[in-house]
């Protein structure tokens, strides 16, 4: 085989594929040097910021909890909004090639975590407001009272009315169940993820429809999680319990442990 033939065969492996190369992360630990309160104080989002935004939508989120959450993409020069339900707790949104990955958690009951894609959010359904509906009427036996006090022939809204209903648009790439995601992020051309499962922090991937551990970063300590984000793609999850706090930074391939 010459030389000539070894680059072309090279070429079409790399091409297709074929030789996967794992991306290298450089995880490490270092004693902190910022609280958490001043972490936060640095990079909480601005009041009444908007959940996502890009050079063509304005992104809000909406929930009302066991009836339902959705998302709701303005387009900035139709001023047209097309939106969809997300099952989960939409937690934050990752623009990749163009199209936009949702992080949806439960972490109310069982940790339940979601990603799904959006490709073109105009293929999502334009929300079409319902009517108020008459509350439902009935009498409480053990009381002997009308169960709603309230004017119970007006009209009215209730709970996840107002929540879209559609997946049109939309495509799920994974749903685990006791697994929480605490967040997501890029890292050459592929979306990471640091996950809680098995009482373990760990850096995960989603392959063959399941996440795949790559690194186990510590062992969780009934820590609270939050996530900040800074203007230049910094990521920072913050960690605390009664005894203890520190943060992970995360910074394209670099995982820095502050404890």
């Amino acid at each position: 085989m010459n030389i000539s033939t070894t680059f072309i065969l090279l070429f079409l492996c790399l091409s297709f594929g074929i030789f996967q190369v794992e991306p290298e992360f450089k995880i490490s630990t270092e004693k902190k040097k910022k609280s958490n309160l001043s972490l936060k104080e640095e990079y909480s989002k601005v009041k009444n910021a908007p959940f996502f935004e890009d050079e063509n939508y304005t992104v809000k989120r909406t929930n009302s909890g066991e009836w339902g959450s959705s998302l709701w993409f303005k387009n900035k020069e139709t001023g047209i909004t097309y939106s969809c339900e997300s099952q989960l707790y939409p937690r934050e949104i990752n623009k990749l090639n163009q199209n936009y990955y949702v992080t949806a958690v439960n972490w109310n009951l069982d940790w339940s975590s979601e990603i799904f894609e959006i490709k073109d959010p105009e293929d999502m359904e334009v929300f079409k407001k319902p009517s108020p509906r008459n509350p439902v009427y009935f009498i409480d036996e053990d009381l002997e009272l009308d169960s709603i006090e309230l004017d119970s022939n007006i009209p009215r809204y209730f709970p996840g009315d107002l929540e879209s209903k559609s997946k049109k648009g939309t495509r799920r790439i994974i749903y685990a169940s006791e697994t929480r995601v605490i967040t997501s992020f890029i890292y050459k051309n592929s979306l990471y993820h640091i996950i809680l499962r098995n009482k373990k922090i760990q850096l995960a991937e989603i392959k063959n429809e399941t996440f795949q551990s790559i690194h186990t970063l510590f062992d969780n300590k009934d820590f609270r999680y939050d996530v900040l984000e800074s203007n230049n793609g910094e990521k920072y999850i913050l960690f605390e319990n009664q005894n203890r706090e520190g943060h992970i930074q995360i910074k394209q391939n670099k995982i820095i442990i502050h404890t």
